[in-house]
């Protein structure tokens, strides 16, 4: 069962965990993180990218502001849905390609203008569509996309979008983007032949869980919240142009919550950990957790648009997301022991 408030209390009603406490096998914890948190994942990306597909194509078909709207609000989906996976990089989303499609990142103008040249006449044949994987980076996948979608949020992007081939281009990329997220659904399920065929793959599956849990942490307080940078400028935070910096932020705990204490329907750590004994770690995770969500709320909603403005939040929220990394690295793979612990 998944970890929330309500299961706290009546541990702390019920008191210790009992000696015989069934033990939760590796081999349902695996089954169930992948069945109930990384495919229901994957399918909301592919179901994403085929609503922002078929929206990009009704906004070329007739760009006016409510088509814009329809096809700015599927972008933010599909960004969203990313962003609970992202801080993992489990299975096939660890390839380099399919980060640098769905992460955000810097776009290149030069490179975008010159990639919007090559649009196809018909950017929907098969043929157009396999060749997205081809358009150069600085200009390819939700990056790119956000900024024809968005512009620099001040002025309309509607314009530029209504001339030349800048549509046609974004849908190219929407098209794309599809075509990934299906086809990243069947290398998924190949995952899946070998986790229920050879009982190998679940320790490694595991451990990598956790250990990409931590890294996730460090990954938000890094690259999401510009990590380093003193006065940082707002492109240097994912989704300012859209301003779902704070929203991508939250996904991304949200992804790292959901490995560590499973869905409401499966299990996770936390009760394999209390099946051990541990759940005084288990409290203390949670405490984590809260802490984090904490600095996350006294985050301004459109802290990207003004960094400078948020400063002492921001470094509040490294703080937390680093603790909460230190935590899972340290007292949490210890209760655990072998084969997290090395």
């Amino acid at each position: 069962m998944g970890y929330r408030f309500i299961v706290l209390f009546s541990v702390l009603l019920a008191g210790p965990v009992l000696a015989d406490t069934p033990k939760v096998p590796l081999s349902e914890l695996t089954l169930s993180l992948f069945n109930d948190v990384a495919m229901p994942a994957q399918r909301a990306l592919a179901n994403n990218t085929a609503q922002l597909g078929q929206r990009m194509t009704e906004l070329c078909a007739s760009p006016d502001q409510t088509t814009l709207q329809a096809a700015q609000v599927a972008w933010k989906d599909t960004s969203n849905t990313w962003n609970r996976i992202a801080p993992l990089h489990l299975g096939p989303n660890r390839q380099t390609a399919v980060q640098s499609l769905f992460e955000g990142g810097p776009v290149d103008e030069a490179i975008l203008k010159k990639a919007i040249l090559t649009t196809p006449d018909d950017p929907a044949t098969p043929k157009a569509i396999f060749e997205t994987a081809g358009i150069a980076l600085g200009a390819s996948g939700l990056p790119a996309l956000e900024q024809l979608l968005f512009g620099d949020g001040k002025v309309s992007p509607l314009p530029a979008l209504q001339r030349g081939k800048t549509c046609q281009f974004g849908r190219w990329i929407a098209l794309g983007l599809a075509r990934r997220g299906q086809t990243l659904i069947y290398e998924w399920n190949s995952l899946h032949d070998g986790l229920t065929q050879n009982p190998a793959y679940h320790t490694p599956y595991l451990t990598e869980a956790i250990s990409h849990a931590a890294s996730g942490a460090r990954v938000i307080a890094d690259h999401q919240l510009a990590a380093g940078e003193l006065d940082p400028p707002p492109a240097d935070f994912p989704g300012w142009r859209s301003d779902t910096s704070k929203a991508g932020i939250a996904a991304s705990i949200d992804g790292i919550e959901y490995v560590l204490f499973g869905s409401p329907s499966g299990i996770g750590f936390d009760d394999l950990l209390a099946s051990r004994g541990q759940s005084a770690v288990v409290d203390a995770l949670h405490d984590q957790l809260v802490n984090t969500r904490l600095a996350l709320t006294a985050l301004p909603e459109s802290f990207a648009r003004n960094p400078g403005a948020s400063r002492g939040e921001i470094v509040a929220l490294q703080r937390r997301l680093n603790e909460l990394a230190d935590y899972i690295n340290g007292p949490l793979t210890d209760a655990l022991g072998v084969p997290f612990k090395h």
